[in-house]
């Protein structure tokens, strides 16, 4: 029973929400105003575990590896029949997997054969394999920085607001903000406390930056004189996203002890925004689920009179960039590096797409968004079209994204970015910190090819480019276009990402009686000329598309995201068709 529970969830929700494990109660544990106890649940026992007949280990690497995957989908047993997906893996797992596989066996999982569904045998195998040996980048023992003393930058942040570009960024592309609205009772002296804990905790949270004879580094300060902002009342939405989007623009500057603003703005009795203001590249998305996660919590403590306790943290964010900047001068980034020479060779400097105004000169980086979606049931073909396919619901996106550029260029290739988070040491994973690359995926898009062909190499080139993710974007920037054009970014100029689960928000039975949501921003920039960005949720897929509007006429966006939205119809009921065909039944 439960493996068809399993089987028919997986049709119908995102790969995260299925669940791993499925038990059976006569009812369900509530507290006293009604909500459901999670405490008081029981533990799962290994009978209820979803999956096949067990088939123990023989070896000694099926016996390391099947403890691994215990470890990372925290059930007690795993047998060599098992998958990962249907263990209950995810894309966010499935990092978290390769992380403790390079750690604990030197050796990399190929990306592909957990995309294909490999069972656990399979991946043993791979391992055994000579060839799969990973070089990979070299554990080299950290040493802790403490405060006072100056370490190098992380590669990754080479586009920070505070380098010395030829070019002036506006605040509104240089600053990032999370405003998070609380609705119940708070007790705001708790949580200035619990906040100014979360800086203390985390170092890059209380990080200067030093500009010295050209080069920027990076200080960690005392915590002590870290504040919190409460301010006056703010009685409206308007003025609050208002004064929102003017603390969003109010630039940091080189000399400020502290690279972020936190705010505490009363809005009613029992409703409060916090507003986390930072600049790009100080921390990651990975890191705003740990930011959150452990201010409620630490919430949670200091308002029930408890001190503040979270586990131990033993690395911070500059002992990683200090690692790194030792580790990029290896034999393996090299290797990495002559990999994507040969892979964007002849690439064109910008893509040619067809816009209603001429590329200026320098680019502003001025933006709006566009909402799209589609129902259920599209989605639900989309991920069986990908299994079918050997490849993910993302290469599916991707693919159909690309389509949708072939209807607006004369290219006969297009190069797409593709956010990915790189933790390469798994003592890194509860750590905040910028540790987002860019890939980049080179795809043809000629306009009689079939779109499964188009698929099959998607699949390939992005499993390729995740085995060659630890060279730095910012590094083969320099590498391959050493003088960028400020008129657009570099090496490519739109990009797709599928969030694989949404930030979390904590309901009442985490903080209280307090309810969490985000609040929109309303930012306005662009980065990219066009940047899609999706989301699976219960009902469907949803997403915006951000462009820029230098380039783009707000009824062009509107018409791409429609023509977006009829091409996933049409290629989960055709997948065979050509690509020219699909743009056509579009109406692109």
């Amino acid at each position: 029973m439960a493996r068809q529970l399993k089987e028919h969830l997986t049709t119908r929700l995102p790969e995260y929400m299925v669940p791993g494990v499925f038990m059976l109660l006569e009812e369900l544990p509530v507290t006293l105003n009604g909500k459901v106890d999670k405490r008081a649940l029981p533990a799962p026992d290994e009978d209820a575990v979803a999956k096949q007949e067990y088939v123990a280990p023989r070896t000694d690497t099926q016996t390391r590896l099947c403890r691994i995957l215990e470890d990372v989908l925290g059930l007690s047993r795993v047998g060599l029949e098992d998958t990962f997906f249907a263990l209950g893996g995810h894309s966010l797992l499935a990092v978290r997997l390769n992380l403790r596989v390079r750690q604990e066996l030197g050796r990399e999982l190929p990306l592909q054969l957990i995309l294909t569904g490999a069972t656990v045998a399979e991946l043993a195998a791979a391992l055994e394999d000579e060839q799969t040996a990973a070089d990979g980048v070299p554990l080299i023992p950290a040493v802790p920085v403490r405060d006072g003393e100056e370490a190098p930058l992380a590669l990754q942040q080479g586009d920070l607001w505070f380098l010395n570009h030829p070019r002036h960024l506006p605040a509104s592309y240089d600053n990032a903000q999370l405003a998070y609205r609380m609705d119940g009772r708070l007790d705001r002296d708790a949580f200035v406390r619990a906040a100014r804990a979360l800086v203390a905790r985390h170092p890059v949270l209380r990080t200067g930056y030093v500009r010295r004879d050209g080069t920027v580094t990076q200080r960690m300060n005392d915590a002590a004189g870290f504040e919190v902002t409460v301010t006056e009342p703010i009685a409206d939405d308007n003025t609050l996203i208002q004064w929102l989007r003017e603390e969003r623009t109010r630039p940091f500057a080189p000399e400020d002890p502290y690279a972020i603003r936190v705010h505490l703005a009363p809005v009613a009795d029992e409703q409060h925004i916090f507003v986390l203001t930072r600049p790009w590249g100080v921390f990651d998305g990975w890191s705003l689920t740990i930011v959150l996660t452990e201010l409620v919590a630490l919430y949670r403590q200091l308002s029930g009179d408890a001190e503040p306790e979270l586990p131990g943290l033993r690395l911070a964010y500059a002992d990683f960039a200090r690692w790194q900047r030792q580790a990029v001068g290896t034999a393996e980034l090299d290797r990495q590096r002559a990999y994507w020479r040969r892979q964007l060779d002849g690439l064109p400097a910008c893509l040619s797409l067809r816009t209603d105004r001429p590329r200026g000169a320098v680019k502003s980086y001025r933006g709006a968004s566009v909402d799209f979606g589609v129902p259920l049931d599209v989605l639900t073909r989309l991920r069986q079209l990908s299994q079918e396919h050997d490849g993910s619901l993302y290469m599916t996106l991707l693919s159909a994204f690309a389509v949708l550029l072939g209807g607006h260029t004369d290219d006969r290739e297009v190069a797409i970015g593709s956010p990915v988070s790189h933790r390469p040491r798994a003592e890194l994973e509860g750590l905040v910190g910028y540790f987002v690359n860019t890939l980049v995926i080179r795809l043809d898009i000629t306009p009689h090819r079939p779109f499964t062909e188009l698929l099959a190499q998607a699949r390939q080139v992005t499993a390729e480019a995740h085995q060659h993710k630890d060279l730095p974007f910012t590094e083969l920037v320099r590498d391959l276009v050493p003088e960028p054009d400020p008129a657009h970014s570099p090496l490519f100029q739109t990009m797709v990402n599928l969030v694989p689960n949404p930030a979390p928000t904590a309901g009442g039975d985490d903080a209280g009686d307090l309810r969490i949501s985000p609040v929109d921003t309303g930012s306005r920039t662009a980065k990219y000329d066009l940047n899609l960005t999706a989301l699976e949720t219960e009902s469907g897929l949803s997403g915006y598309l951000e462009y820029s509007t230098d380039l783009f006429a707000d009824e062009t966006a509107a018409h791409l995201v429609r023509s977006y939205e009829r091409l996933l119809r049409k290629i989960a009921a055709d997948p065979g068709a050509d690509l020219a065909r699909l743009r056509e039944r579009a109406g692109d």
